[in-house]
């Protein structure tokens, strides 16, 4: 087996869909890795039905870590990996197309292993299955700059299953880039082990990323205030890993860069986190003045801003709702 598939565990109620969609694929040449984070579902029993359809490897952990430091969860998985070369960081309620497999054994072969990562392309779908929208598709080939840029302003559909990375770049770069809470370590892990040779796309087949009640982002608004800080550390990141070398290299300049952090933060701050907490405005304008070199006020109001906004459309819909009654 060439390829690992890691699904780091903790539920099972769309872990058969998952397993389901790898036990379908034209192309079995991988093997299964499940790592149980101390659930008190029996994923034991739902990886025991496909004991005979695919190679896999079950595994319970006797503590559960992804409660507190989702991205040390996701490690521990993947150092039970075996001799793979590449790894796939799966998880347990998305689904994979039935090609997938098959199209990156062909990809790999025809860019002779160059890449370092390659990635499908994703739709985003509900609890249901129903289809809800669809990302722009990538280039085939984007250097590590561009791919930065196009990710905060959203062009990307971008998360950890839809990539498989070499293990060698894995191990080189100790692992995945760990924020609090996980919140976008798969953006820079991604921009990270594309650093140096870039990202490939394979066309085709698409990863089905499930938005359900059940999964952390759509738990971000409610949690927004320790959620966020693990986001800001992320901007932090983004905009120290790129330097004057690089704008001669990749032909992106800082200025676009930090120009798309900016965006990417408005446009995060109001789709997901549905705004910052009151309490957390000062600390936050503070790390924002120092991430983008601006004064306290600008950042300030940039949080006010988006808050305002919220707060009257609140407003709007519970004087409706008033009005109704």
């Amino acid at each position: 087996m060439d390829l690992a598939i890691v699904i780091p565990a903790y539920k099972i109620l769309y872990l058969s869909e998952a397993l389901d969609s790898l036990a379908s694929q034209t192309n079995k040449n991988f093997k299964v890795y499940v790592g149980d984070d101390c659930s008190p579902d029996d994923i034991a029993s739902v990886c025991k039905r496909y004991e005979k359809l695919i190679s896999i490897d079950y595994h319970r952990f006797n503590t559960n870590l992804g409660k507190t430091n989702l991205v040390k969860q996701w490690a521990r998985c993947v150092s039970r990996v075996g001799e793979e070369k590449w790894l796939w960081l799966f998880s347990d309620d998305d689904i994979a197309e039935p090609t997938c497999v098959e199209k990156f054994y062909e990809a790999i072969n025809t860019t002779e292993e160059f890449y370092d990562v390659y990635r499908f392309n994703t739709c985003v779908i509900d609890k249901n299955n129903k289809f809800l929208s669809a990302a722009e598709e990538s280039p085939t080939h984007e250097n590590a700059m561009d791919l930065a840029i196009n990710i905060l302003l959203w062009k990307r559909g971008n998360s950890m299953p839809d990539h498989i990375f070499k293990k060698e770049k894995y191990i080189e770069l100790q692992g995945f880039i760990d924020f609090e809470y996980a919140q976008s370590s798969d953006w820079a892990t991604s921009i990270n082990f594309a650093y140096d040779k870039g990202l490939f796309t394979i066309s085709g087949p698409k990863i089905k990323w499930r938005y359900s009640d059940d999964n952390v982002s759509a738990q971000a608004a409610k949690k927004n205030k320790r959620l966020i800080v693990g986001y800001i550390q992320f901007l932090k990141w983004i905009t120290n890993r790129f330097d004057n070398e690089s704008e001669i290299r990749f032909g992106r300049t800082l200025g676009e860069l930090k120009d798309a952090a900016k965006t990417n933060f408005k446009l995060i701050v109001t789709e997901h986190y549905k705004g910052v907490a009151y309490g957390s405005i000062f600390k936050i304008s503070k790390d924002l003045s120092k991430i983008f070199g601006q004064k306290m006020l600008k950042s300030i109001w940039m949080i006010l801003s988006i808050n305002l906004k919220r707060d009257r459309r609140k407003l709007k819909n519970a004087m409706f709702i008033k009005k109704v009654k």
